[in-house]
This record gives C-alpha cells, structure tokens and sequence, in this order.
C-alpha cells in the first residue's frame, strides 16, 4: 500500500480530492500540490497554497507534516492533529483599500457555516506546531501600499495550538525572528489568545541581544479596528521588569536616543498613539530615574506630541533627559536648564510643541527651586517667555548668568517676561528677596516690583538690610 501511495500521481489525486472537498464545503481556495501518505508515521503535504478572497496569497508553505494516524481528518470540518511540522513558508496578513475586515478575518469567516445547515464551527488542534523559516507581513491599504511590519526567518514552537472557529490559542516557546526594523528577537515566549475582539499575550518574555522583557499585554478592539492598530486598538499591558536598550527602541521609534539603557517596571493603557504609563518604576546605567505616572498623546507625530507627567520623583541632569528624545524633549527643554547640574524633582509637568508647563519642586546642583511656571515659545531656546511663580533657595545665580559678581539668590515672587540669557532676558518681577550675594556681600529683606531688562532695573526697590536702608522708585543702570 505505501508503496502505491508513494507514487506521485497517487499523491497529487489524493490532494485534489482533499482540497475539492474542502473547497467545495467552504467556498475557500486551497490548493495542495502533493499529499504523501507513503510513510508509515507520518502524512505530509508539498506546496500548500492558501488565496484570499482576492486571490492573492494568504499562505503559502512548502511543506507540512504531521501524523498518519490523524490523515482522516484532513476530510473533516474538525481536525485534530498531533505534532506538526511547518516548514518555509509565507503569511500575507492583509486589509485591502476600502476595506476593514483583513484577509484572514474574511478566509476564516468562511467556515461558519449557516445554523440552519449545521451547528458545527471550524476545529483544528495540534499537540505541537514546529515552525520553520516562516515570513510574516502585515499590510494594510488603507494606509500605506507595502508592509507595515514584517517578520522575517520565523522559528518557534506552538504548544496545544487550537482554532475554534474564529478563536485561536496557542503557548509559544523560543520563538526567533528579524522584524523589518532589523530588531533581532532572539527568544519570544507568550500564552496566546485571539478571538474577534481580544488578544492576548500573557506570561510574556522577549529577549533581543541586548534587552529583555517581561510582560502580560491584552489588546481589545471592535470590528474593524485591527486595520487602524496605532489609533484604535486599545492596549493594557503590565511591564513586570524590563532591560532595554536604547538603541532598539530607536530602531523601532526613532525618537529615542542610542546611548543609554533603562530597566523599569509599569502598567499601560491606551493605544500606541495615545496612552497613559502608571507605576513607572526607572532607572537607567547613567543615572537618570522616573517614578510616577505619564500620559503621551500624538506619539507618532512630533508637531502634535504632548507630555503630561505626575512625577513623585525624576532625578536627572539635561544632557541625560534630552538624550532620552532627543529630537522631542531636545527641542522642547531650554538649552539654559542645562546649567542647573543634576537635579531630582518631583510635581507635574505639561509638554507639547511649543509650551512647557511645571509645577516642581526641585533640588539640584544650581540650588533648590519651587516653580508654578508656564514657559511659552521654548522652540525658541534662550528667548522663550514665561509666567508664573518661583521660589529659590540658595540658588546659585552667577553661575547661572555666568557673571562673577554675582553669588547665591533667595526670593519667592511672581515673575512674566521672556528670554534666558543675560543678554536677552526681560522679566517683571513683584517678590521678596531674602538672600543677594554680590560682590562678595549678602544683602538681604529686599522687596522687589518692576522690571529687568537691558541690564537695566525699572520699578521699585526696598531694601531693609543691616548695612543697606534703601527705597528707590525709577530707573538703575545696573
């Protein structure tokens, strides 16, 4: 009998009448170039071709194995089927223009048979799934003409793999592969679900050559909703520890910075684009750390992006922060901050394009600081405006000014004006000044209201010091 069944004639009918049979019941389009049942373990299929409803590929595989015992079911609406093994092949997962439902949605919908014909689904297990150089790509049409992601050179194992109906599951173990941002995943391990509405991935652990992950992530989702991923797949994910380097994050989103890596823990909710961070937990190798929770929105669009914080703690200097999104914060967080020197606060925080809104409180090399300020136009470095109120403590003005003459500064006040520098700053000021150090004296009890500009004072001055009585009204050359 194998030896009858060896015979390629033999293995090419059998494969017709597998596929007419299941075309036939169906309306799908399953074409299998050879099915050998010559062997005494196993039955194997060559060429396996799957078209979609447009008649493109859906899958193609070179070949399939699996066990002889369960060769029967291959002719049944529910296949139950031991070890497979899935060698070279490609899956085309795709949304076509002017379409919501994806290939595979519409493939599988095809096996819901009407209830007034029968009342069984679609079934397909097996023990154990091999997979072997298998390329994945997601298209979708709507948005762009090629892949949106691939994956390249797949390998992985799917334990206790299950489809019922539109519903798959499936344990993944040592899953490898090259995503199309050439992020080599080097072991991949999840507990799967799919279903129309819900997917997810528990029990998570991704490891790339450099970072690790570990992870439970559900995405929830409407009909539809699959082919706009960024803007409406909701996502609720718990990042258990995770070790990542910057450099794959910045293959992956190229606002990242490259030279820094950050261990942290959080939870997540929201879509890709627009999504809140609670219970980050952040450190990263050169001493920067987050505790609190953020909310991004317009994360894939640099001129919409804000950045809302509740920060319980960021302890961090400017080059680190910058270096973190450079081209985000690096535009965005005056050039001047740079001089405060390694600082740790905590408070809330507001970014967007053009805006950076604080409420801080701050220790830092450069002095401490409590700040309800509102920085206006910081696209314009050293000459943006702002608003608000401050409170310095010891703060280190010179240094800050870069003029020698000048030392530590103590006020709480109200301030409005604009510019950074010395030489471009223009600020009204209404405050109380406990601590002046200049030219070697600390002056102090200094009331203040007017305005700074030019290196000129406009306004007026009171000065109850024990070496200084002064009250003056007007204009000083300073």
């Amino acid at each position: 009998m194998s030896i009858i069944l060896s015979f390629t004639s033999v293995q090419t009918g059998l494969a017709k009448i597998v596929t007419k049979s299941i075309n036939g019941k169906y309306g799908t389009s399953i074409e299998i170039d050879k099915l050998d049942l010559s062997s005494i373990r196993n039955v194997a299929l060559k060429s396996v071709l799957i078209r979609d409803h447009h008649n493109d590929t859906l899958v193609a595989v070179g070949n399939i194995e699996t066990s002889i015992l369960n060769y029967r079911n291959l002719f049944n609406s529910e296949l139950d089927f031991g070890e497979i093994l899935l060698q070279n092949g490609i899956f085309n997962l795709k949304t076509y223009k002017d379409e919501e439902l994806n290939n595979l949605s519409v493939f599988v919908n095809k096996f819901r048979k009407d209830s007034a014909e029968s009342e069984k689904t679609f079934k397909m297990a097996s023990s154990s799934i091999l997979v072997e150089n298998v390329n994945f790509l997601l298209y979708n049409e709507n948005k762009k003409e090629g892949p949106i992601v691939s994956y390249r050179q797949i390998y992985g194992i799917f334990d206790d793999f299950d489809i019922h109906g539109s519903d798959v599951s499936a344990s993944i173990h040592d899953l490898r592969t090259v995503e199309n941002h050439d992020v080599g995943v080097t072991k991949f391990k999840s507990n799967f679900k799919y279903s129309d509405t819900r997917m997810e991935f528990l029990d998570t652990e991704l490891f790339t050559t450099s970072s690790s992950l570990f992870a439970d992530i559900i995405f929830t989702y409407e009909k539809g909703d699959l082919s706009d991923f960024t803007d409406k797949v909701q996502i609720e994910a718990d990042f258990k520890k995770a070790d990542v380097v910057l450099s794959d994050l910045k293959k992956l989103y190229g606002q990242f910075g490259k030279h820094d890596v950050i261990h942290f823990s959080a939870k997540a909710k929201g879509t890709i684009n627009d999504f809140m961070l609670k219970d980050i937990d952040l450190e990263s190798d050169r001493h920067s750390s987050l505790r609190g929770s953020i909310e991004m929105k317009n994360v894939l669009n640099p001129l919409k992006f804000s950045l809302q914080g509740d920060i319980r703690e960021i302890s961090s200097n400017y080059d680190h922060l910058v270096n973190l999104l450079p081209d985000l914060l690096g535009a965005k967080i005056p050039k001047a901050l740079e001089k405060i020197g390694y600082f740790s606060s905590s408070g809330k925080v507001n970014i967007t394009r053009s805006s950076l809104d604080i409420q801080l409180r701050t220790i830092a090399e450069m002095g401490m600081s409590i700040v309800d300020l509102k920085l206006m136009d910081i696209d314009k470095g050293d000459r943006a405006s702002y608003k608000g109120k401050i409170e310095l403590v010891d703060f280190k003005l010179g240094e800050f000014v870069k003029d020698t003459m000048l030392g530590e500064f103590s006020m709480i006040g109200e301030i409005e004006g604009k510019g950074l520098s010395i030489d471009e700053i223009s600020i009204g000021v209404k405050g109380h000044i406990s601590k002046h150090q200049y030219k070697g004296y600390t002056y102090s009890n200094i009331d203040i209201n007017g305005e700074l500009r030019e290196k000129q004072f406009d306004g007026y001055l009171s000065v109850d010091d024990p070496n200084l009585k002064l009250v003056f009204k007007g204009l000083a050359e300073l």
